[in-house]
């Protein structure tokens, strides 16, 4: 039986191939012939099967491509097309996301490119899973007809862009540099950024796609996690005692044991012995040098089974705790690298939230087990900790 279902898993696999492949060749024949075989990009109307260029959105397009061109990244862009009310490819605001695929595509040189991609059935998904295929099996079809910008001006924006994006990662290598950098969210979903100097603000409310364009001043932000945080713990002290208990048992655990080093030296010695009776009959360098190598290890052994102290229970006193409690702000206000360390244990998420009906705003903290016994929410009064928004921001 279990033969037969073999079989028929390995004829079932061939036939989705055999599919696959005369779809593949199907589609290839239909781009030879200058049909469509994918949805329209922006810029571009689909009619009779045969894609041709939408006037209208191209002007959006050479306006993009200019704009790059002149210094404006992905997010500036966004916000100006969003500002002019220009529908988006998708028919929701324009985002940075939307701004650099019009920026990387080929086609608006006139140039279709094909099979960058495979769509691949893994077994124990519901879906198919996007797999790049590598360069050389891409397919490249010039289209004259439907390009919108000149090759020079695609060729330069595109220098820029990886020029840039060099720039970026250079920067991101050293990590984040603020206290909540990654940490701290807009309801919208998106990440808070820092915006200026002081302040951060919603990557999303910068290129005009969220309705929560204030900026809230770092200081107050910092401030306030941490009060959270601390507060957090002292309401949960018993479970902060308890994890650091386990946190340093772990440690501990994962250091060898007595009896471990003990039964190392034993076979190490046994070895040592009969190297020793082979150099009495056979004496040679070779043996010489690793009768060097097992006196070594044993010394080493030695030496870590004196310093040894086994911990078979720890329990930290209440008075240290009181002091670490004590001091928990002091400690997150100090060094950033370490205080996230910190934080990244503890705390999820912050979330900004505004109140639709009186307009101020929460900040919602989410933390991690086994601190999430709740959620905190605070509310932060106007002009005490956000500066609202300013006309033309």
């Amino acid at each position: 039986m279990e033969l037969l279902l073999s079989a028929n898993g390995i004829a079932d696999e061939q036939y989705v191939e055999s599919i696959r492949k005369n779809t593949w060749r199907g589609l290839y024949g239909r781009l030879q012939q200058g049909k469509a075989v994918f949805a329209p990009k922006f810029g571009y109307k689909l009619k009779d099967g045969e894609l041709y260029i939408d006037e209208k959105e191209a002007e959006i397009v050479k306006e993009i491509f200019s704009l790059y061109i002149s210094g404006k990244g992905f997010k500036e862009i966004a916000k100006i097309l969003n500002q002019k009310s220009i529908p988006s490819p998708r028919g929701a605001k324009w985002s940075l996301t939307a701004v650099r695929e019009i920026i990387t595509n080929e086609i608006y040189k006139g140039v279709i490119v094909w099979n960058k991609y495979q769509y691949r059935k893994i077994p124990g998904f519901s879906k198919r899973k996007k797999i790049p295929n590598p360069p050389e099996q891409w397919i490249r079809i010039e289209r004259p007809d439907l390009q919108i910008v000149p090759v020079e001006i695609w060729e330069e924006a595109n220098k820029k862009r990886v020029s840039r994006q060099r720039q970026d990662n250079s920067k991101n290598r050293v990590g984040y540099t603020t206290l909540l950098g990654g940490f701290i969210k807009c309801q919208c979903g998106s990440n808070l950024i820092k915006h200026s100097k002081v302040s951060f603000k919603c990557r999303q409310a910068l290129v005009g796609a969220c309705d929560i364009t204030a900026s809230f001043r770092e200081d107050m932000l910092n401030t306030l996690v941490i009060h959270a945080i601390k507060q957090h713990l002292i309401e949960n002290r018993q479970l902060f005692k308890e994890e650091l208990e386990e946190q340093i048992r772990a440690l501990y655990s994962r250091q060898k044991s007595k009896s471990d080093i003990e039964k190392e030296i034993e076979t190490l010695n046994k070895k040592l012995q009969s190297f020793l009776e082979i150099f009495e009959e056979n004496p040679s360098k070779t043996i010489a040098k690793k009768i060097q190598e097992y006196e070594e290890q044993i010394r080493l052994l030695e030496m870590e089974l004196k310093s040894f102290e086994e911990i078979e229970d720890v329990e930290i006193d209440d008075e240290v705790i009181d002091i670490l409690l004590e001091q928990i702000d002091n400690v997150l206000s100090m060094d950033v690298s370490q205080a996230r360390e910190i934080i990244k244990n503890v705390l999820e998420e912050v979330r900004i939230e505004k109140d639709k009906i009186e307009g101020f705003y929460w900040i919602e903290y989410k933390f991690k087990n086994p601190f999430r016994t709740y959620d905190r929410k605070i509310n932060m009064v106007a002009g005490e900790g956000f500066e609202p928004s300013t006309s033309g921001l």
